[in-house]
């Protein structure tokens, strides 16, 4: 998905320790060989309780905010580049976005299930399509509320 991108990228998840990089196959610092203009990652507050219920309700508890953590700690290098932007949500998600140009994955979040053994779908943005537009558009709602990320 993407090894043709522009170097466009956007992850909306709860918490993710190198999903983008793991499961995805991607070297979040390059794409195609060229520096990421902009990517927007947006993590679960680790501090929310929006996190710990999602902890819950995986069986996974205080890990999902340790994960959270973690990322943190893994994007540090992406924090210097200009144009990536790390930001805080504190909303109840049921989906995990990563879009890359008109290409979106949705990782469905299903109860009592981690999101790695949870299915993955893939859309293509088209004129016109109202699917993949759906899921931007959820992505730019909860973008707008988020806060920058400090250490976590």
């Amino acid at each position: 998905m993407l090894a043709g991108a522009d170097p466009s990228l956007d992850d909306l998840v709860s918490g993710a320790i190198g999903e983008p990089q793991a499961e995805l196959g991607v070297d979040l610092g390059l794409v195609g060989g060229v520096c990421l203009a902009e990517h927007c990652i947006l993590l679960g507050d680790p501090a929310s309780s929006e996190v710990a219920v999602r902890g819950e309700d995986e069986g996974v508890g205080d890990a999902m905010a340790a994960k959270i953590r973690n990322a943190l700690i893994m994007y540090r290098p992406l924090r210097s580049i200009d144009g990536v932007e790390i930001r805080f949500h504190r909303t109840v998600l049921y989906n995990s976005i990563y879009r890359a140009d008109d290409q979106i994955l949705v990782n469905t979040h299903l109860y009592g299930v981690t999101a790695a053994h949870a299915p993955v779908w893939h859309f293509r943005k088209v004129a016109g399509g109202e699917v993949a537009a759906a899921y931007l558009d959820s992505f730019e709602r909860v973008w707008d509320v988020a806060e920058p990320a400090g250490d976590g």
